[in-house]
Formats: structure tokens, sequence, C-alpha cells
């Protein structure tokens, strides 16, 4: 597995561990359609929510959230979650768009240090 998709999986897992624990129901990890990619699909209280999942490392630069959710990345989700929901019969009454960023320390002895996990609700 390459590093980066080690990375991802490491913040989707660390993504679902978070949300698990405010009884999220986790429907799909990584639906795949129309070119997208839905990293988590989850439920609650009749909201689906859609999570990106962001890895990065820790620098002194800040992060924007507009530069990790671009006008297309943002568009591939819709898409996305079109898709889910046409495949899916789901009775729900709200859809929300998530960002969970996990930063990075680095890594040592292939461990991977983190600094700190944040949720974005309603990012879009």
């Amino acid at each position: 597995m390459t590093e980066k998709k080690e990375l991802g999986r490491i913040g989707e897992e660390l993504a679902w561990q978070n949300y698990h624990r405010e009884n999220y129901l986790l429907l799909k990890k990584n639906y795949y359609s129309q070119g997208s990619e839905l990293d988590l699909v989850l439920w609650k209280e009749e909201t689906l929510v859609i999570v990106e999942v962001k890895m990065r490392k820790k620098t002194s630069q800040e992060i924007l959230l507009k530069e990790l959710l671009p006008a297309k990345k943002r568009e591939a989700l819709k898409k996305g979650a079109l898709s889910f929901l046409a495949k899916n019969d789901l009775s729900y009454k709200t859809i929300r768009f998530d960002l969970f960023l996990s930063l990075y320390k680095g890594q040592k002895n292939n461990k991977i240090s983190i600094e700190s996990t944040e949720i974005y609700q309603d990012v879009f």
C-alpha cells in the first residue's frame, strides 16, 4: 500500500471513530461513483452525512478550508451523494457535507504521530 493510501486509511479510521462516538451509523466507506469517491457516508437522525477526510502534515502554514475543498471537489462530492441516494432507498430530511481534518507531526518507526483532529460540519 502506498504511503498516501495508508494515510488515507488511517484518516478514515480516525474520522469513523470520532463519528461513531457520537452515535452515527456507517452506511458506506469509500463509495465510488461517476468519478468521485465519498470517504464516509453516515446517517444520524434522518440526516445523511457525507464526510471528506483529509490528512495533512502539520506545518507552520495555515490550512485554509477552501483549499482543501475546491469547487471541483465539492461538485464531485455532490455528484457522488446524488448517485448514492439514487441507489439507496433512504428517507432523509437533510444532507450534510462535513470535512474531517487530521494533522500529524510525522512518522517514526512506521507510526504516525497525530497532532489534532477536527470535524467541520456543513462545510458547503
